[in-house]
């Protein structure tokens, strides 16, 4: 079996195209799932969060902000269909602190009618995954 298998990483924004790896975890909107070699076929709703990818020819890691989209795994090759995605150079540090803060904010006010819960639950996840990916860069 080989050790490795074709990537394809595509948004409407940004077609990063075809890598060639030796895993994918990613997280679903049932918890994170990891992608080796040999997978059988399937395809997964994307929740916000880090990509985390294992370089065939380096071994290097790399990791992305995925916006939501959807995991599609076909005859050996992995499909990564996103809303969006996002490198660490492409995060604004300051910019997630503050969509965490009014997320938070709003969580807060429950109480009030004109809270959306589910839109200030999905700004949190999106803001946290932003700002993780971001500790993950600064930590190597």
């Amino acid at each position: 079996m080989d050790s490795s298998f074709e990537l394809q990483l595509m948004s409407p924004h940004s077609p990063l195209g075809a890598l060639r790896v030796q895993s994918v975890k990613v997280e679903a909107w049932n918890g994170q799932i990891g992608i080796l070699p040999g997978h059988c076929d399937t395809v997964v709703r994307l929740s916000s969060g880090v990509a985390e990818l294992v370089l065939a020819d380096s071994k290097e890691t790399v990791y992305y902000y995925l916006g939501g989209g959807v995991l599609e795994v076909i005859s050996g090759v992995v499909y990564l269909l996103c809303e969006l995605v996002q490198s660490t150079s492409e995060i604004d540090k300051s910019r997630a602190e503050e969509a965490e803060k009014r997320a938070l904010e709003r969580l807060a006010q429950t109480t009030r009618r004109d809270i959306d819960i589910m839109r200030a639950q999905q700004a949190l996840r999106r803001a946290q995954a932003r700002k993780k990916l971001l500790e993950i860069d600064s930590s190597r």
